[in-house]
């Protein structure tokens, strides 16, 4: 039972949140101190750190190497004089010295768990458990209980029970008040459906929360269906449906049950047939179909033998057995089959569409398509009551379903690998001229439709018709047209040359002049220019009229980020020496001199294919490197020896063997002076590695700005503030984020700072340091890990391992053969030839090691760990129990409540198959949805998205029922109940939960819906926004936009930034080279790698002249240049200068 604090709990109810102020830290001669909101300085500048405000009231403090907590009016009310300390809450600390067990304080310093814990561990609030020598212990720090220690581990059930472990893995549960409900005599204990399940020798039985046995202890399993079923297997293997209402056997002898809607459950009996029961128990279905779903209200879609009907409530036929399939109902009617003709039905059941046409007729939305082979399309609209309400046709079909672009090829006469609805001979591009095909010279021409005869006779093997642009570009092959190109190896014959016509008046714009154009940059990419080699090899530029802008380049690479690295000098080499090197990307360009763009996987009949390149970088010989944007405009000077592609707004450039960076607008923030960079993520800037006379090496930032020193050889990411560096001498310290050694450079081996801990290793031995260098824990292991949980597994000697905590007492150990860190409680281990197991933290053996468990994997949050066992994984729980009764070959994360799962193990017999069907299951191991897909997604907001045998995509919801019809390309997860959906790569819309058309699927590209406002981007590579409910439109002149944040968007015109509202209107004027998302009603903008300060009126309050600029609250704003650091208001008016 419970037992009271050491010391009255009083103190704890007597805290009072005092009247709060707040503080801002500031650095003063490498000391920090804090200010007020108006510049005052309240706590002079004499701590090593300050640590953020808790509750908004205390800061942890370290002034030489000892912790203490300040408030918000500077006073120091625990003084600095702990070795390790953490906020629990409610004005409580947890702390330790180094000569004591942890300890729990109250801002008085009173103490309420005094010295008895030699570890804490904080668990759900407001439970802590604490270990001595009997065991763990619970504390509540609301109550001033304590839970003895007598128990291996803690549990907690629907934020109002406990479920205590003893060393035997025995379970008991008590309530929030410390009251016993089940004595620790059970196997298992669960909560669902607001009764306590618990097992006893293998079977289950339900308690009240009072402890009152409801239903017997009979059952070897048990399953919830819905809140007034439950699904129990009986010792004799029978499965039965149990209502709890009636307390009684509904059925027995079943094979499986789910939920079926809010009124029934859906019952599977060993035969296949399935029934319908309702609430009070009585069938409303009875079992003789083999399948069952909701058509419409009341009404329901069953399968008997080989063909489906519709039947009512009571039972009664509506729609015959005649049909062998029908859809799901679209609004107000559907798709009904009949052998391998389609036809119509409503919901009523009256066929409105004789069921006579073939397969090509498409439902969607109440309205219905049919294209016949002669071309004509016929378009249906059906009204609310599903009655026809509108038949249309049209018979000028190739005019009318003609895309945008379209490649036109020739072979037997006809087009060759073209599907139904691409473009066709002849192709129509003005009102009297069309491309025709000519059969005799397999050739085509330009027709004018008007005078029936040649324009330009045929004589072109492909053309490529890019209607938006208005220009045709046309391919002929022609003998030694483009002369020979000498690699070095070989001469290479060139046979085919383009050339461009204007769609409008069929007259060419350029000679056959060139050896490649780059279709994909008009049509993936949606620039307004493409790149070019001209005949003799040199690169270009041309624009979407086909008209020639820049030319005389030795290469041009792909646009990244509107920008594309090109050298005019210099010449491109592939391997004089014969070898063969690894390919990059397919490449139909061709150059001249030294350079030839060929495959050497057959020496003797080398192919235009493929670019070759060495160590990253493309061969060249005396190159100047620049940059081109997207009008063929020279962003920057040609005077690099070599640049790569822009990369989250920077590239990086190499002169004289040395590296430097650009920014997205070409200004060289930082010089070449460097040997190498290296990029580094990190969670709050963009960090590079760099180095010098490639030994040195430190990290700059996205500005170039310094944040580790150039003196170490080796240099790690950000871990708790900490940053792990390797000194010349091949010595580990740590780095803080202004770059100060704060860890001298002297160990061997430095893990990362985890749990306030770093692993290090010195003089043969392993241990831990604090974040001031302080030695934790004496070098002393073999072998040691990180803290998790607030312990660490170790080696101790050959063959003997165990865990320690953060004072290194030594826990346990075993001789195990690996070990794993803790997670709730427990750790994965494997003994050799014995398997894996698991264990709790005082190493006592949840679950033995078994051979058969080749893998056991982390657990999730569900409590739940996937294991390999042969060649199929199973569900564990942190039992060790396996959860479900099936095997399968894969098993994805959980998301939502569910997992998708895939049949069949992965072996040769199954490579390259699509039959690889995958089906959901819940968290208990049980199947779903049965209905196995080709394909799936994971669940979001209720919707997972699948693939069906003809690789089209819709959606089921967790029943498995199909929300919405697979009509779709490709689809996207829901986010705020809507989706992106494709409809062909280029053709994207937005529905919602239910299937609806938000907005039409006809867009380019649609980038971000928010809230109501959808950020579409046109086949012109320009941007503009479309309102959900009224469909307007903003401006579409933008060359670059952003989603709206606080009723106001970042756009670009042309390379600057403004920003506008949700109606379109300007509020700031494009002029900035870049502007940052809204936060808190104001956004950072950026002006040659500074950074200054606008609000949502577009009134500038920091004019952009510093490095770092952040938004710290109450009005105020954290500015940093170099190593200095102040404040602004929001008037631009210093608070505290910088310093």
């Amino acid at each position: 039972m419970w037992r009271p604090f050491l010391v009255v709990i009083l103190v704890i109810t007597a805290f009072v949140t005092q009247a709060q102020q707040h503080l801002y830290p500031v650095h003063i001669d490498k000391k920090w101190g804090l200010m007020d909101v108006k510049g005052n300085l309240v706590v002079e500048p004499f701590y090593q750190a300050i640590g953020t405000f808790h509750d908004g009231v205390y800061a942890i403090v370290e002034k030489e190497g000892l912790l203490g907590v300040l408030d918000t009016t500077g006073s120091l009310i625990i003084p600095c004089q702990y070795t390790l300390m953490d906020y629990v809450g409610r004005g409580l600390f947890s702390v330790k010295t180094a000569s004591s067990n942890w300890s729990i304080i109250n801002t008085e310093q009173l103490l309420i768990l005094d010295n008895m814990a030699a570890s804490i561990e904080f668990l759900e609030d407001p439970f802590l458990s604490y270990e001595e020598i009997t065991g763990l212990g619970l504390a509540d720090l609301k109550k001033g209980r304590l839970l003895p220690p007598i128990f291996s581990r803690f549990r907690f059930l629907n934020n109002a029970f406990i479920i205590a472990y003893d060393e035997d893995k025995m379970q008991s549960i008590y309530d929030y008040d410390g009251n016993k409900i089940l004595a620790n005599n059970y196997d298992k204990i669960e909560i669902e459906n607001n009764l306590i399940w618990a097992k006893r020798s293998g079977k289950w039985g339900a308690f009240t929360f009072k402890g009152v046995n409801v239903i017997p202890s009979d059952w070897l399993s048990y399953k919830a269906v819905g809140p007034n079923f439950y699904h129990f297997e009986d010792e004799e293997g029978q499965s039965v449906l149990y209502s709890v209402e009636l307390n009684t056997v509904l059925l027995k002898n079943i094979k499986k049950v789910k939920v079926f809607d809010e009124s029934h459950v859906e019952v599977l009996m060993p035969s296949g047939t399935r029934s319908l029961i309702d609430l009070a128990g009585q069938v409303v279905l009875s079992g003789k179909y083999s399948f069952i779903t909701k058509f419409g209200a009341n009404t329901y879609r069953v399968k008997e033998g080989d063909f489906q009907g519709i039947l009512n409530a009571r039972g009664t036929v509506l729609v015959p057995f005649i049909y062998h399939h029908i859809g799901n109902l679209n609004t107000s009617v559907a798709l009904a089959r009949k052998g391998g003709k389609y036809g119509i039905i409503n919901f009523k059941g009256d066929v409105v569409i004789p069921v006579a046409y073939p397969q090509s007729l498409e439902l969607n939305d109440n309205n219905a398509r049919y294209k016949d082979t002669s071309g004509v399309l016929q378009m249906f609209r059906f009204d609310e009551n599903g009655q026809l309400a509108n038949n249309t046709r049209f018979s000028n079909l190739k005019s009318l379903k003609v895309r945008s672009t379209g490649k036109l090829r020739y072979g037997n006469g006809q087009p060759r690998g073209m599907t139904s609805t691409a473009i066709s001979d002849p192709f129509q591009i003005s009102d009297s001229l069309c491309w025709k095909f000519h059969d005799a010279s397999s050739r085509w021409g330009l027709w004018n439709i008007q005078k029936k005869a040649y324009k330009f006779t045929p004589q072109w093997s492909s053309v490529t018709v890019l209607k938006e642009q208005g220009i045709s570009i046309v391919k002929k092959w022609r003998e030694n047209i483009g002369g020979t190109l000498n690699t070095g190896r070989f001469r290479l014959k060139i046979h085919e040359v383009f050339g461009v016509f204007t769609n409008v008046h069929g007259l060419p714009v350029t000679q056959m002049e060139f050896l490649d154009i780059r279709v994909s940059d008009f049509r993936l990419k949606k620039l307004k220019v493409a790149r070019c080699v001209f005949v003799g090899g040199r690169h270009g530029i041309i624009a979407s009229n086909g008209r020639v802008i820049t030319r005389g380049f030795t290469y041009i690479g792909d646009f990244v980020e509107g920008k594309a690295r090109a050298t005019k000098k210099g010449r491109l080499l592939v391997d004089l020496e014969g070898k063969k090197k690894r390919p990059i990307g397919r490449s139909s360009t061709y150059f001249n001199g030294l350079m030839a763009t060929c495959n050497f996987d057959n020496d003797d009949d080398p192919k235009f294919y493929r670019m070759f390149e060495k160590t990253g970088e493309l061969y060249c010989d005396a190159a100047q490197w620049g940059y081109l944007d997207t009008f063929g405009l020279l962003n920057s000077p040609l005077k690099y020896d070599y640049a790569e592609d822009y990369s989250n707004g920077r590239s990086l450039v190499r002169k004289d063997a040395k590296w430097g960076m650009l920014d997205e607008d070409g200004n060289e923030i930082l010089k070449p002076a460097y040997d190498n960079f290296d990029f580094l993520p990190n969670a709050d800037r963009k960090l590079f590695f760099i180095a010098q006379n490639r030994v040195l090496h430190g990290a700059i930032d996205s500005n170039a700005n310094i944040v580790v020193p150039v003196r170490y050889s080796k240099v790690r990411t950000y871990h708790e503030d900490r940053v792990a560096v390797k000194n010349l001498a091949g010595r580990w310290g740590f780095v803080n984020r202004r770059g100060q050694e704060v860890v001298k450079a002297k160990y061997r081996v430095a893990y990362d700072f985890s749990e306030g801990l770093a692993v290090v290793f010195d003089q043969s031995r392993w241990g831990a340091i604090n974040p001031s260098g302080g030695m934790a824990i004496k070098p002393q292991y073999l072998k040691m890990g990180s803290f998790k949980e607030g312990k660490a597994w170790v080696h101790l000697s050959k063959g003997k391992k165990g865990y320690i905590d953060k004072n290194g007492t030594l826990l346990f150990s075993k001789r195990f053969s690996r070990l794993t860190n803790f997670k709730n409680g427990i750790a994965r281990v494997y003994v050799r030839k014995r398997g894996w197991g698991l264990i709790n933290t005082k190493g006592a053996y949840i679950l033995k090691p078994k051979k058969a468990y080749e893998k056991i994997e982390a657990f999730n949050e569900h409590g739940l760990a996937k294991v390999k066992i042969g060649h199929k994984y199973r569900l564990m729980n942190e039992e060790g129990d396996l959860v479900g009764k099936r095997a399968y070959g894969k098993i994805r994360d959980f998301k939502e409540g569910f997992a998708a799962v895939r049949v069949q193990a992965l072996s040769g017999n199954h490579l390259g198959k699509t039959n690889l069907n995958w089906m959901f299951i819940d968290t208990t191991g049980e199947v779903v949805v049965e209905e196995e897909f080709r394909q799936l997604k994971d669940f979001s907001e209720g919707r997972a998205a699948f693939t069906s045998e003809k690789s089209k995509r819709g959606y089921i919801n967790t029943k498995g029922e199909v929300i919405v019809e697979p009509i779709y390309f490709r689809v996207e997860p829901f986010k705020d109940n809507r989706a992106l959906v494709w409809d062909s790569y280029n053709r994207t819309g937005v529905i919602d939960t239910t299937g609806k058309v938000i907005i039409p699927v006809e867009y380019n590209r649609i980038l971000e819906i928010n809230k109501g406002l959808s950020l579409i981007r046109r086949n012109s590579w320009t941007y503009y926004f479309v309102h959900e409910d009224t469909k307007r439109q903003t401006p579409n002149n933008f060359t670059g936009a952003r989603g709206f944040a606080n009723h106001a968007a970042p756009v670009r015109v042309k390379d600057k930034w403004g920003i506008i509202n949700e109606k379109g209107m300007e509020l700031l004027i494009p002029k900035y080279a870049k502007i940052e998302p809204f936060k808190d009603g104001v956004a950072n903008v950026r002006v040659n790698s500074l950074l200054g300060v606008v609000n949502l009126d577009g009134r500038v309050i920091i004019k952009p002249e510093y490095e770092y600029v952040v938004y710290v609250g109450n009005g105020l704003f954290r500015v940093e240049q170099g190593d200095q650091m102040g404040y602004l208001n929001m008037s631009g008016d210093w608070v505290w200068e910088l310093k």
